[in-house]
């Protein structure tokens, strides 16, 4: 495949505002936690790090309020940090506390290289090429995510692992799954895709795991972790939500970083109110369409990919160094000859998106995503289309034709060619009418990986 020299210079360019930030945020740490424009380093980290000090001395309440926390925060460091607040279900607990007894600069290393390391393994478990492989942990997007500590490289193992294994490892994929609950709002496509495939092992091991995790951290840190969690920090969460988002957007620095549909109607000056209406619109459809790739409208190797694109699509709050997932069906859009601008762009936004909102347009960032969601959705059902019109030509059997002919008139989601076990391929068309493409695989073992 050849790439378009414009293509690569703007993928090159993307990163140069990475690597600035990466060094003004860098520049004084470890001596100093705060940059020169009072923000501080590896916040998303710190949270992590205290949360783990906190419930190692047995403060779960201390823990699950704003008040609380920013007291372990100035007892460890200091006053004059940012005011923060721990977000995450009490599972992530079981993350926290073992780094937590580290170093703070140990405990950074080893999040981010094993959190990094993860996603590779989920990458190369799911058939990702490692070309492919290199240019994701080389995106913006991935590069943002290590420079501030954040979780992205963990969710996004899970979602790529557990879907992309879903067909052919369900108790491995279970794993997987089970590791993006710690950001429930970005595992809300998770549930929509083994539901419409119909992977109920991978489901059922899914479960299994997530109550394990769940179990073990209420008889680690007490249920009272997870009654607060429900009853105290997820309000709290919410109540900081809507104070943020009835602020004209762009005056809060991470408003800056939010590539999601909710972002870019608040930008333009739609009231709160409507623009979450809006959002759930937008979510509800984006869904619609991913079920309906899921249960075999869509084809088989582009089912992941459909997946992943849409996730800065479905929520309100998702930053650019949350978009490793949909980086890599962008790179899958590349590598498998459709290199074009809107792939390109979709790889660049997370490294472009803050300097854009900092020039006065927060919120744009989401626009590449649509189109890439939109030219995936092109990928997937007109290759699906094409093959199935080959089958029918191919083949002419009275149930083939009973088939089609109680496919059309209901309106049933039946998967065939596969419910037959047939394919298509180049070897002795039955008919001289089939299209010049019939030579697309299909078969019932094609699903899985990406």
């Amino acid at each position: 495949m050849r790439f378009r020299a414009p293509l690569v210079a703007l993928m090159a360019f993307a990163l140069l505002p990475t690597c600035l930030y990466a060094r003004r945020v860098w520049r004084g740490f470890p001596d100093s936690l705060v940059m020169e424009n009072g923000a501080t380093v590896v916040q998303d980290f710190i949270v992590m790090w205290v949360s783990g000090h906190a419930a190692r001395a047995g403060d779960i309440a201390g823990l699950s309020s704003t008040a609380g926390f920013n007291g372990w925060v100035a007892a460890l460091f200091g006053p004059g940090l940012d005011q923060t607040n721990w977000v995450y279900p009490p599972h992530m607990l079981l993350l926290s506390v073992p780094l937590s007894a580290l170093p703070l600069f140990a405990a950074f290393g080893l999040w981010v290289s094993g959190t990094a390391a993860l996603l590779w393994v989920a990458m190369r478990l799911a058939g990702v090429p490692v070309a492919l492989r290199l240019a994701v942990l080389a995106s913006p997007a991935a590069l943002e995510n290590a420079v501030d500590g954040q979780n992205n490289a963990l969710v996004t193992a899970g979602l790529v692992g557990g879907l992309g294994l879903a067909a052919r490892r369900p108790a491995l994929a279970g794993l997987f799954l089970s590791l993006a609950t710690v950001k429930p709002q970005l595992a809300l496509i998770l549930p929509v895709c083994l539901l419409a495939g119909r992977h109920w092992a991978a489901i059922l091991w899914a479960c299994g795991f997530s109550v394990a995790w769940m179990a073990a951290s209420a008889a680690l840190f007490g249920v009272e972790a997870w009654w607060l969690w429900v009853h105290q920090v997820l309000p709290q969460g919410a109540a900081l939500f809507l104070q943020s988002a009835e602020m004209p957007f762009g005056t809060l620095y991470f408003q800056n970083l939010v590539v999601t549909p909710f972002a870019l109607m608040r930008a333009c000056g739609v009231e709160v109110g409507f623009a979450q209406w809006m959002q759930a619109g937008v979510t509800a459809l984006v869904l619609l369409v991913v079920w309906r790739g899921w249960v075999g409208r869509a084809a088989a190797e582009w089912r992941v990919p459909l997946a992943l694109c849409a996730l800065p699509l479905l929520s309100p709050y998702a930053m650019g160094y949350d978009m490793a997932g949909p980086t890599l069906a962008a790179g899958l859009l590349l590598v498998r000859g459709q290199a074009g601008f809107v792939p390109a762009l979709a790889w660049a936004v997370p490294g472009l998106t803050l300097p854009i909102g900092l020039l006065g347009a927060p919120g744009l960032g989401v626009v590449p995503y649509a189109l890439l969601f939109g030219t995936i959705c092109g990928a997937a059902f007109s290759l699906h289309q094409r093959a199935t019109s080959a089958w029918v030509a191919n083949h002419t059997s009275p149930r083939a034709f009973a088939c089609w002919i109680r496919r059309s008139m209901t309106g049933m989601r039946l998967r065939w060619p596969e419910m037959w076990g047939w394919s298509v391929s180049r070897k002795s068309p039955r008919s001289s009418q089939a299209p010049s493409n019939s030579a697309l695989k299909m078969s019932s073992t094609a699903e899985g990986g990406v």
